[in-house]
């Protein structure tokens, strides 16, 4: 357990929470199978040694408890404290057992859930602030107006080719030609 000058603690990343949590799994998972061998009778030396290590590992999850706590802490204040308050009890919850020494399957699933809610908190803290990678799509505003002006203005248009075209007969036809290649070059 790391030691702390004049009563601050210091701040532990969420990555390091989570691996101190995953190590002090595979020990309860250990402890847990060295519990089952033992036969009914304790033996002095091992029952000895057992609660030792049993009390190394709840003071470790005590000082990973008080670092959730203290993070808590700090998010709170920085308004975003999200399910720390809960892996914090969870924490409280095996280190009972552990002290109790009643390590059992569902103490176990307790802690792997928090492994993987430290994972998922770890991964969270991670993206925070970054844009995301996606972008949507959100149709554009068009202001598509009255379509009554430009319909008025596409007859006036049509009545004025009609005009142009119906050609008094005092042109001559290279003038009635290049009239008409005039139009056609709109209708392309």
């Amino acid at each position: 357990m790391k030691k702390w000058i004049s009563g601050q603690k210091p701040s532990m990343s969420m990555s390091q929470m989570r691996q101190m949590q995953q190590q002090l799994s595979k020990q309860l998972d250990q402890m847990k199978a060295m519990m089952g061998k033992q036969p009914g009778p304790k033996s002095g030396q091992g029952n000895e040694q057992m609660s030792e290590q049993l009390a190394k590992m709840a003071a470790q999850q005590s000082y990973i408890r008080q670092m959730m706590q203290q993070t808590q802490d700090q998010s709170t204040q920085n308004k975003g404290a999200g399910q720390l308050g809960n892996m914090a009890e969870e924490m409280n919850k095996i280190e009972e057992d552990i002290v109790n020494k009643q390590i059992t399957d569902a103490t176990l699933q307790r802690q792997e859930n928090l492994v993987k809610h430290l994972l998922d908190y770890e991964k969270a803290e991670k993206t925070k602030g970054q844009e995301p990678d996606f972008q949507s799509h959100v149709a554009k505003n068009q202001f598509f107006g009255n379509p009554n002006p430009f319909f008025q203005y596409n007859s006036q248009k049509s009545k004025q080719n009609e005009l142009l075209k119906t050609v008094s007969p005092d042109f001559n036809s290279f003038y009635k030609e290049k009239v008409s290649d005039y139009f056609n070059s709109f209708q392309e």
